[in-house]
């Protein structure tokens, strides 16, 4: 990945997890779209 990036070309699809903002490549197939932050509403009840 890090040759493809310095050499200037396209990362091969089988290594893209997400690719402007979207799921990629393996990302598309191996997880589906969501949120990040379900559940930060109840850890928000506690305090340290």
């Amino acid at each position: 990945i890090l040759e493809c990036f310095i050499d200037g070309n396209a990362i091969r699809d089988q290594y893209l997890i997400v690719k402007d903002g979207d799921l990629a490549g393996m990302g598309a197939h191996s997880y589906s779209k969501g949120t990040a932050t379900d559940g930060s509403e109840e850890a928000e009840k506690y305090q340290k």
